[in-house]
């Protein structure tokens, strides 16, 4: 069963981006103290039980079935706690802009598809009316990462590890501007009003939106997750 899940998904699956052009490169991310010491949170379970990757894989097929996604299935993740049972591959979704994820993000479907909800209710409507172009690229800084909340052992582990996250750089409309979190969020143009009601849009979709407001370590960047608490910064 679990092997015909599988080629059924692979069936919706749409196959093949043409290659993107290359987006400015960006400041590297913010890196944690040096002192916070690489969390241990790969002790534990090394693999999904069947059931869970049978379930997963069927959500991920009903996901599919409802929009348009360029995306390849991948194989389970499990770490100890880290990982998901039906994670993919998402390279860009289909629409006006054919819009492109630079790179490409790993998530759970349920990621893919709350991050489709707010592309379209949110980003290229605002991109439209902001900037006059709706958005055809984003630079990613972040998806799936084995890791707890800013790299502390101290914190609780990462909505990240889960596949259920993406940290957001920078947006490159269909007529080339290129507008990104750390340049243009402090600004007072329609550049940082695209930013501005781009986050707040977000907050009605995501379960955690952060942004420059929220600390220092995300001033260049925007983090959305689905799966922890009603955050909105």
């Amino acid at each position: 069963m679990s092997r015909l899940l599988l080629i059924l998904f692979l069936g919706l699956c749409a196959a093949g981006t043409t290659k993107a052009e290359r987006m400015p490169d960006l400041p590297a991310k913010r890196q944690p103290p040096a002192a916070w010491a690489k969390p241990a949170i790969t002790d534990g379970p090394t693999q999904w039980s069947p059931e869970e990757i049978v379930g997963a894989q069927r959500a991920c097929i009903a996901v599919v079935a409802r929009g348009a996604y360029d995306l390849e299935p991948l194989e389970p993740i499990r770490k100890g706690r880290c990982g998901a049972p039906a994670p993919v591959r998402l390279r860009a979704l289909p629409g006006e802009a054919g819009l492109q994820l630079v790179p490409a993000a790993t998530l759970t479907c349920g990621m893919a598809a709350r991050f489709r909800e707010w592309v379209d209710r949110v980003l290229q409507p605002t991109a439209r009316a902001r900037l006059g172009s709706p958005v055809a690229k984003i630079r990613l800084m972040g998806t799936y990462s084995c890791r707890r909340r800013y790299n502390s052992p101290d914190t609780r582990i990462s909505q990240h590890a889960r596949a259920k996250a993406l940290d957001i750089a920078a947006f490159q409309t269909a007529d080339g501007q290129v507008i990104t979190v750390l340049a243009h969020w402090p600004g007072d143009d329609e550049r940082s009003a695209f930013l501005r009601e781009i986050h707040t849009g977000a907050c009605q979709i995501f379960d955690t939106v952060l942004g420059p407001r929220a600390n220092e370590a995300h001033a260049n960047h925007f983090h959305f997750d689905i799966g922890s608490g009603g955050v909105c910064e």
